[in-house]
């Protein structure tokens, strides 16, 4: 077999699968942000919708771990890896050299930072938990020191390329970041007011919105506990903050009730924590209600014990293996978005900002562009979105910046993919009547695109 013939195979392979797969999206009509139309050439429309989670999940998850005991790293990280869950650790980075804190007079035993690479390496969120552990809801003098001092030694600790939400994003050249706002409406294509950093491709990006674009590392507030003033503090140095509570009851009301598409407040978000004296029962029912509102259920974690780690080795309330494994098990069937903290906190701030627009249609093409207006090198989780296609056209490829995406489901003429929000070009082409030369055609296309 040629190369040609061979290489054709595999592309009409990765055609024919991404037309084919499906994911059910399980989102309630009224739980979708509202149709938006872009207004294309000749007066033909397209709409499209951003699903409120990745994926068209129902509701999103996030597992935190705080204080870095050594039984996160033994036990739960393996566990966490069986599964292929991705969750969140937070550190006190000062204890991290000696390998112990002392924890009101009890000594834990601490991960050290290789550990901590190695599970950056492996997907994980390395985030801050302060420099000491001081409630600096008491000690507000000290909060710029132990928030910014923390997050700084995490920086040079662990690889910005280890480092969740720093995969390269493709960032255009700055002096093409700031450009007129997309209008809230629909937009005729290739009405650009910037130049284009892709050749011939213009591109509309979006003025910065009034949020931090410069933490790209997240925070956890000691004992839970914060003030306008520290969360202001926060606001500086780190992506977003996570609060607690240990009491189901409260995370129904407090911080603004359970975090929903878009938290109260993003330096306070609500978590539960999963304790040895709760009940699997009672958080699980949280669970429930977290899922049945479409929102974000962040569990905090801080010990798990096997029954032969070391008692030193053990975080605080540490909860038996088996009932571990259980809420992973629970989570996974349950079809959660399971992603790190700041994983969904990008995703909510893109999916908030973001606007797609039709810059031409020619043809059997669309060509869109993807657009949040924030800082790429920080905001570059993909968005999970559903475009309707133009009613006469049956297969689609779809590609960004060299790389075929795959499309999730093409039915009832709309398609479901994943893209970045970066304003680099999104191509979506009809297949009806490809043959061998035209395929590996549209495959030279999306590595110069």
């Amino acid at each position: 077999m040629g190369t040609n013939k061979f290489l054709f195979l595999i592309i009409l392979g990765l055609f024919c699968l991404g037309c084919t797969l499906s994911r059910q999206i399980s989102l309630r009509p009224d739980a979708w942000p509202e149709d938006k139309a872009l207004e294309a050439i000749k007066g033909k429309a397209t709409r499209y919708r951003i699903a409120p989670w990745f994926g068209f999940k129902q509701a999103a998850c996030s597992l935190t771990f705080d204080d870095g005991t050594r039984d996160q790293f033994v036990i739960a990280f393996p566990e966490l890896e069986r599964r292929g869950i991705k969750a969140t650790f937070f550190l006190i980075t000062v204890p991290m050299a000696q390998g112990y804190w002392q924890d009101s007079g009890t000594e834990r035993l601490l991960f050290s930072w290789n550990q901590a690479r190695e599970l950056a390496a492996a997907g994980h969120e390395i985030g801050s938990h302060s420099k000491t552990h001081l409630d600096l809801s008491r000690r507000v003098e000290a909060a710029e020191k132990e928030i910014r001092g923390s997050i700084d030694t995490i920086r040079t600790q662990i690889p910005v390329q280890l480092q969740a939400g720093n995969v390269s994003a493709g960032i255009p050249p700055a002096g093409n970041q700031a450009a007129a706002r997309l209008s809230t409406g629909s937009l005729q294509a290739g009405n650009s007011q910037t130049g284009s950093w892709l050749p011939g491709i213009p591109v509309v990006k979006k003025a910065a919105a009034a949020i931090p674009v410069t933490g790209e590392v997240s925070l956890c507030w000691p004992y839970w506990r914060s003030t306008a003033e520290t969360r202001s503090l926060a606001g500086k140095h780190a992506l977003a903050a996570r609060g607690g509570q240990w009491r189901p009851e409260q995370y129904l009301t407090r911080k603004g009730g359970i975090p929903g598409f878009t938290p109260t407040d993003l330096f306070d978000v609500s978590s539960i924590a999963a304790r040895n004296a709760g009940s699997d029962e009672s958080w699980q029912a949280l669970g429930e209600q977290v899922y049945a509102l479409w929102g974000w259920f962040v569990i905090n974690f801080h010990g798990i014990d096997d029954g032969l780690i070391p008692s030193k080795a053990l975080g605080w309330q540490a909860i038996p293996l088996k009932r571990f494994q259980a809420a992973l098990d629970y989570l996974v069937d349950k079809d959660f978005w399971l992603a790190p903290f700041g994983t969904v906190v990008r995703y909510i701030r893109e999916r908030d900002a973001a606007e797609l627009a039709l810059v031409e249609r020619a043809g059997n093409t669309l060509s869109l562009v993807l657009e949040d207006g924030l800082d790429d090198r920080v905001y570059n989780q993909p968005l999970s979105l559903e475009v309707w296609l133009p009613g006469d056209w049956q297969e689609v490829a779809v590609w960004q910046k060299g790389r075929v995406l795959l499309v999730d489901r093409q039915v009832q003429g709309t398609i479901t993919f994943d893209a970045l929000p970066d304003g680099s070009l999104i191509t979506i082409r009809e297949l009806r009547g490809a043959n061998e030369g035209s395929a590996l055609a549209l495959l030279g296309q999306a590595g110069t695109n």
